[in-house]
């Protein structure tokens, strides 16, 4: 028998195994992809609050240097300290934490939808092995990682040096600036540098997200056999459950059908639809629903009501608010008190009960 290989897998994954795959969690995810946002996101906060940032260092380093000395700090000295670049620390570091998470959430929100699966992170006695490890490394898909990072960090490193060689002339005459002039030129110098490299990295990261995304589904790839099988199966379970859930209404019906005889009245369309109600304050505050039934099985009621001598009203629109609104067993809701009131009522003065 000739073992089956890799290239007959020619189908496209089922809907059913990539959602067993994911519930298992294995998805398709570029991490390049989520650190490019995180580094567009850090760049962002820069931009808006670099002049933020350097006033609060400003004002921390002019704070530490209008201490007055005195050789040995004392306890209370140095906690003041301490708690100052605290309050500065808290307040240079939450917006930028708080960017950087919920851009990191988000990509991952947005790449693998909303999940939640405890097997990725559970211990796994395997990946101890070492001969594992070393198989891990030095399999295909370990040198093609291995490739693809030595790719990414020359193009960016292309990037950033064609950058720094378009401004090399403004860089020469830095000399001749003054102090502010200097920091200006090297903050926008900075800024276009990470901001080309930040783009870069996007579109290396959008090109890995897409490449993940082949992976992941080549490596789910079907023979149509295993198609084939998986269809047999999964038509099997629907036709178990489709078998189940019949036999669940054949004992429903058998169970209603039992309960006829102590209706008061049966209530119809006249012919598509049958709803057996009984009326007993001992039982119950209202009215209750003893059977129901559409075409087939309404006509049953109907037979069994005959047999018993139970009354039958026609009133279609009592009849199909009856079958849409109350179940099997359930009393009646009050907005139709007074309509199945009327009918037995009718039903007594008929029998001469009260």
């Amino acid at each position: 028998m000739m073992m089956m290989s890799s290239d007959d897998k020619t189908e496209k994954p089922t809907a059913y195994k990539m959602g067993k795959a994911r519930s298992e969690g294995s998805v398709a995810k570029s991490t390049d992809f989520t650190a490019a946002l995180l580094m567009g996101t850090v760049l962002l906060m820069l931009s808006v609050g670099g002049d933020f940032l350097l006033s609060s260092l400003k004002g921390l380093l002019k704070t530490l240097l209008s201490l007055p000395y005195k050789g040995v700090m004392s306890q209370r000295e140095f906690y003041q300290l301490l708690h100052q670049a605290s309050q500065v620390a808290f307040l240079l570091l939450a917006p930028f934490l708080g960017a950087l998470f919920f851009t990191a959430l988000g990509s991952n929100l947005w790449q693998v939808k909303p999940m939640f699966n405890m097997k990725p992170i559970m211990p796994n006695i395997s990946k101890l092995n070492p001969a594992q490890g070393i198989k891990r490394i030095i399999s295909i898909k370990g040198l093609i990682e291995l490739l693809k990072g030595i790719l990414k960090m020359v193009i960016v490193t292309s990037v950033g040096y064609a950058v720094v060689q378009s401004q090399m002339s403004n860089l020469l005459l830095l000399n001749y600036s003054t102090p502010a002039a200097l920091y200006d030129k090297l903050w926008q110098l900075l800024l276009l540098l990470s901001g080309w490299m930040f783009g870069t990295y996007l579109l290396i990261g959008f090109a890995d997200f897409k490449y993940q995304h082949w992976q992941f589904e080549k490596n789910l790839k079907m023979t149509k056999q295993e198609v084939k099988d998986e269809s047999k199966n999964l038509e099997g379970d629907t036709k178990m459950k489709g078998k189940v859930r019949q036999t669940g209404r054949a004992m429903l019906s058998k169970k209603q059908l039992k309960q006829i005889p102590t209706a008061d009245v049966i209530i119809t369309n006249p012919t598509h639809y049958a709803i057996a109600l009984r009326y007993d304050p001992d039982i119950a505050p209202a009215p209750h629903v003893v059977a129901k039934g559409v075409d087939h099985f309404a006509l049953k009621i109907r037979e069994v009501a005959k047999l018993h001598n139970i009354e039958m009203v026609e009133n279609r629109p009592l009849a199909r608010a009856l079958y849409d609104k109350v179940e099997y067993g359930e009393m009646i809701p009050p907005e139709l008190f007074v309509a199945v009131a009327e009918v037995l009522a009718f039903v007594y003065q008929k029998k001469g009960k009260r």
